[in-house]
């Protein structure tokens, strides 16, 4: 990664009925704990979850463990959590993982 590296940034927007978390910059190994904090006591108590990944200028294999294993912590929940938006680079990602309907809303 370049010295002019884009940390991930992360908004809870909860202005509607459904929370949406917006995601911006890199989502890697350095940023994914705090992907995954913003996203964990959300996706217990909300029933349904979006998640805006439009803004994301780089992502790895790290990223989406994360983004499936949340997941999979909302269905364990009874609830859902899916992406409503997504960048070329993880739109490109989704594909090589078989993703590209699993996640979206």
């Amino acid at each position: 990664m370049s010295s002019d590296r884009s940390p991930a940034t992360f908004v809870i927007d909860v202005t509607g009925d459904v929370p949406v978390v917006v995601v911006a910059g890199e989502l890697d190994l350095a940023t994914v704990d705090d992907f995954t904090s913003a996203l964990a006591g959300i996706v217990e108590v909300q029933p349904v979850t979006h998640v805006d990944l439009e803004g994301v200028t780089f992502a790895d294999s790290t990223s989406l463990g994360a983004l499936v294993s949340m997941h999979e912590r909302a269905v364990a929940a009874g609830h859902l959590l899916c992406v409503s938006a997504v960048s070329d680079v993880v739109d490109a990602l989704f594909h090589i993982a078989g993703l590209s309907d699993e996640l979206r809303c």
